[in-house]
């Protein structure tokens, strides 16, 4: 809208500070020890990015867990985002995980949490003084955007007893020389500010005050973040910003010359004076700290210089603490930003004190429980924000309200209702229908949006046929937050109705904001519904489905009908007429496999009222039947004609014919199976043989398995060839399946041919049943002598010398006797000749005949 192009300036200037082209440095480590040694690591890419000439990103791929002092600081032109997942940055309750002293820098779209700044220490010098837990800003432009800091938090530090008389550092303790910004001191040497060159304009940055070499000289005062150093019975230094100053013995009226007093060293911004052996010149503690006690001055975040603008941040639980000795306590201020609001420090000592104050800018900044354990209620000095010296300065645009409905915007003062935005309802039956139409709000600038009238939503309507029937759940908008309310239209007389909603806000140049909303009542109106089983039947549906009835599902062309019975019931509130009494339902189908089974008994329906009609598909052809629809003409106002899409499938025939089911070993089964599928179309057929045979009696293709009819293929033959094997087993009975799941197929059970296979060569032709003489004349051709013969009338059989009476058994069963009987000779005998004529009495002379 109006101020779109601002928000993109200022979104722009956030984003994009003045970069052309970048390095990209991408972390990949998850845990960081600070020193900026091992590739990958954040505090590596910082390294990179110093060293690397012009601007360049940093790209968190991981989270990142600060597991030592970060001695790397952010000293060049670099963006800190993360890449396409949120990533966080922690400290690790131990450590800050930021510090920035130079360059034109933007951190967005991370969490900065567990950060955690607390002062050096030291025996009697002062300690130093806990800042920004989670960043600190030294100097440079920085752009804090979409970035959430929390759980920080910053202290000072409690005397060490075992430590000696240097001060603290920012972080560093002191022992006589002075701690460091990022390191502790020895006894031979400085506490130091960290790897890399960052003393810039200040030889000292970092580094703490050495103590005094003898007890003549002094010793010197700490840089930037570090303690003083001891005085050896010489006056203590003092500490630079944030370092405590460095104690002294003060037996200087002993061994000096010139006798006097000796005083400690003064503390830096933020820290604690050193101490005085033997007297009370102390030195005095900076701002914000107590005796030798120091101060915790921002949670979240410290801004000593620079140009800084936080855009669409949060800051939640972080912690300012004061440090408490006894009765003793230094302060503990802004627990979520303390900003730097003077030049001076309060004791004179400006060691490390900036050139000039930062300038800081706000846009779509939030605080949640912070805490300072030193605060004021003043707007400017609070849990949250520590800013005496006014330097924030808010930077967001005025509010800018928007009004949308399904998907459009509302222009203010719209007075052309159109029901594409919702502003037009449409119409209603009189006294019978409601229409309820929903309308959000939005503020799409930084600054709240306030909804200020007496009702948030005021309707101007003197019909009364418009009432608004939800008004916002509140009045008080942040950056791109919505509310809604609901406006309901309900008349009570015909014709078209106007109202005007107004909405009373803070948005500069839409106050009021209004628009009009437009509905018409008509009379009551008929309306034809169609169900199947329950289910709603939408006009101008064109998928039919089995569940509503408008599929009819598989039916068998031959002797196959479905009917489905279908209910219209009158859903309106005025009698529903069908126009065509004589033909009131028509079903149009391109094949005639659809038709009406049953009309409508009665040709007006009362609200309410409903009756029945039924469809039947009886298909004439295989496959699918389409372009088939049911019409019905009413006084529907609505749907006139209340057309829907049916549809069925008529299903195929399967046919299995047995060509040889009655073998003997060395032949051929042979079946047929045989369908009427449409050309287009194929299925898959499973087939089994089964019964007393076995892979055995088939080895030359599987029994069982299945085939593809496939396209435009109706007929399929199978065979199966029986080999010899030279055993017998007598005739076994075999039945040959076939079973399609296909539901395109009429077939719900298997087709089943059954059939034999017989190994008897001697006593079986044909599958006809032997006489005896003629069984005998078999056995005795398989030899160059008679081992076989029966008398007709006696009915006795000879077979090797062996008689078998038959005379008593039926004349239709003696040949299966006969048979039987022989069988039982054989399997109980020895041979007793040479039957095969080979010159030998072997095993093969056991079954002369090949019964065995």
């Amino acid at each position: 809208m109006k101020k779109t192009a601002l928000l993109t300036a200022i979104t722009c200037s956030l984003l994009h500070p003045g970069k052309a082209t970048s390095d990209t440095f991408p972390v990949t480590i998850g845990n960081d020890p600070g020193h900026g040694l091992t590739a990958n690591t954040l505090s590596w890419a910082i390294l990179q990015a110093n060293t690397n000439p012009g601007p360049d990103t940093i790209e968190l791929q991981t989270d990142v867990t600060v597991t030592g002092v970060m001695k790397r600081l952010i000293d060049s032109d670099v963006t800190l985002s993360s890449d396409n997942t949120r990533r966080s940055i922690s400290g690790n309750n131990q450590y800050r995980p930021l510090f920035i002293k130079s360059g034109n820098v933007t951190i967005q779209n991370l969490n900065i949490e567990n950060g955690s700044a607390q002062g050096g220490a030291s025996g009697l010098g002062g300690s130093g003084a806990g800042m920004g837990g989670g960043i600190f800003i030294y100097a440079g432009t920085v752009n804090i955007h979409n970035t959430t800091l929390s759980n920080n938090q910053v202290s000072g530090q409690m005397r060490d007893s075992t430590l000696n008389g240097g001060g603290g550092g920012i972080f560093g303790s002191g022992v006589q020389n002075g701690g460091g910004l990022f390191g502790h001191a020895t006894f031979s040497a400085i506490g130091y500010g960290g790897y890399g060159l960052y003393q810039n304009n200040d030889p000292a940055f970092g580094q703490g005050g050495l103590k005094s070499p003898d007890r003549y000289q002094p010793g010197t005062s700490g840089g930037f973040g570090g303690g003083g150093g001891f005085g050896n019975y010489t006056a203590g230094s003092n500490g630079g910003f944030g370092g405590g100053g460095g104690a002294t013995y003060n037996y200087g009226y002993v061994y000096n010359p010139k006798p006097h007093i000796y005083s400690g060293g003064h503390g830096g911004f933020g820290a604690g004076g050193g101490r005085a052996w033997w007297s009370n010149n102390h030195g005095q503690a900076g701002f914000g700290g107590h005796i030798n006690l120091a101060a915790g001055l921002g949670g979240a975040l410290f801004i000593r210089s620079g140009q800084v603008t936080i855009n669409n941040s949060h800051f939640a639980n972080n912690h300012a603490k004061q440090t408490i000795d006894g009765q003793n306590a230094s302060s503990g201020y802004g627990g979520g930003i303390f900003i730097l609001h003077s030049l001076n420090n309060t004791n004179g000592n400006n060691q490390g004190m900036p050139d000039s104050l930062p300038d800081v800018g706000f846009c779509g900044v939030t605080f949640e429980n912070n805490l300072a354990d030193t605060q004021g209620a003043l707007q400017n000095n609070n849990n949250d924000i520590f800013d005496v010296g006014d330097r924030i300065t808010n930077l967001c645009p005025d509010p800018d309200i928007n009004i949308n409905a399904n998907g459009h915007e509302i222009p203010d003062g719209d007075d052309t209702p159109s029901t594409a935005d919702h502003t037009g309802f449409g119409q209603a039956q009189s006294s019978i229908e409601s229409i309820t139409r929903t309308f959000t709000i939005t503020n799409t600038m930084f600054e709240p949006l306030l909804l200020s009238g007496q009702s948030a939503i005021h309707l101007n309507n003197p019909s009364g046929q418009f009432q608004i029937t939800q008004q916002p759940l509140t009045t008080t908008l942040g950056f791109e937050e919505s509310v809604t309310f609901e406006v309901t239209f309900t008349p009570t007389s015909l014709g078209v109705d106007q109202a005007t909603i107004i909405i009373e806000n803070n948005d500069p140049d839409e106050n009021p904001f209004d628009f009009v909303i437009e509905g018409e009542g008509i009379a009551p109106q008929p309306e034809l519904q169609v169900t199947y089983q329950g289910m709603i039947i939408d006009s101008g549906d064109e998928t039919p489905s089995l569940s509503d009835g408008t599929d009819f599902g598989y039916v068998p062309v031959a002797n196959g009908m479905v009917e489905h019975t279908f209910l219209i019931q009158n859903t309106g509130h005025a009698t529903l007429n069908f126009s065509n009494q004589e033909n009131s339902i028509q079903v149009i189908s391109a094949n005639n496999s659809m038709d009406m089974a049953s009309q409508l008994d009665q040709f007006e329906l009362q609200p309410n009222q409903s009756l029945p009609f039924t469809v039947a598909f009886d298909p004439d052809h295989v496959g699918l039947s389409l372009n088939n629809h049911v019409n019905i003409a009413s006084n529907d106002p609505n749907h006139p004609t209340h057309s829907f899409r049916i549809s069925g499938y008529g299903q195929a025939t399967m046919q299995l014919n047995g060509l040889n089911t009655d073998i003997q070993e060395g032949e051929n089964l042979q079946f047929e199976v045989i369908t009427d599928l449409p050309v287009s179309e194929y299925t898959v057929v499973q087939y089994a043989l089964f019964g007393e045979v076995d892979e055995l009696d088939f080895p030359l293709a599987p029994i069982a398995g299945q085939f593809i009819f496939q396209p435009g293929l109706q007929s399929q033959i199978l065979e199966f060839y029986a080999q010899q094997d030279g055993s017998y087993e007598g005739p076994e009975q075999l039945s040959f399946a076939i079973l399609s799941e296909d539901p395109a197929i009429n077939q719900t059970t298997p087709f089943i041919i059954s059939g034999s296979l017989d190994d008897d060569v001697i006593f079986h032709h044909g599958f006809e049943p032997l006489t005896l003489n003629q069984i005998s004349n078999k056995l005795n051709q398989n030899h160059k002598e008679t081992v076989a013969w029966c008398h007709s009338m006696t009915g006795t059989c000879h077979f090797m010398g062996e008689a078998f009476n038959l005379n008593n058994i039926p004349a239709n069963e003696r040949p299966a006797q006969y048979i039987h009987l022989i069988n039982e000779w054989i399997n109980n005998n020895l041979p007793t000749g040479d039957w095969d004529a080979d010159g030998v009495l072997n095993a093969e002379d056991e079954s002369p005949t090949g019964l065995k």
